[in-house]
């Protein structure tokens, strides 16, 4: 088998180190770019505007905008439902058994119908919680 003649590396030691690459990027000033990076960024340009004169791009950008309205009208509606439902929480916890009984007592008077189909549901979940077997 032929013996294979492998470059040396002597000059390890001598080459800067990658901090040094660092430094010198960030002090030495940029170059200009050439006319080849400026006509690919024009080319580019050029296909952005072809793209936004696209009737289907620009209908997915409408649909795309609704459904963005849509988000924050859901939003502002989560956070104001979030805030009457901690107000409530926070009021419920501060009262004692006597003022919950009292509202419950005032809620079924005003609305009685509402008052008997909530009596029937939790009869029938009671008797089905304690029921024999």
């Amino acid at each position: 088998m032929p013996a294979v003649d492998l470059p040396r590396i002597d000059n390890f030691r001598t080459r800067p180190s990658s901090g040094q690459y660092l430094a010198d990027a960030m002090t030495k000033p940029q170059q200009p770019a050439d006319s080849a990076d400026s006509k690919r960024s024009g080319t580019f340009e050029e296909l952005g505007r072809k793209l936004d004169d696209m009737p289907e791009v620009q209908r997915a950008e409408a649909a795309l905008r609704a459904a963005c309205d849509q988000l924050e009208a859901a939003q502002a509606k989560y956070r104001d439902v979030r805030d009457r439902a901690m107000s409530e929480l926070t009021g419920a916890r501060q009262k004692n058994f006597g003022d919950l009984l009292a509202g419950v007592l005032d809620f079924v008077r005003r609305n009685p119908g509402s008052g008997i189909i909530a009596a029937v549901l939790g009869g029938f979940f009671l008797g089905r919680l304690f029921r024999r077997r």
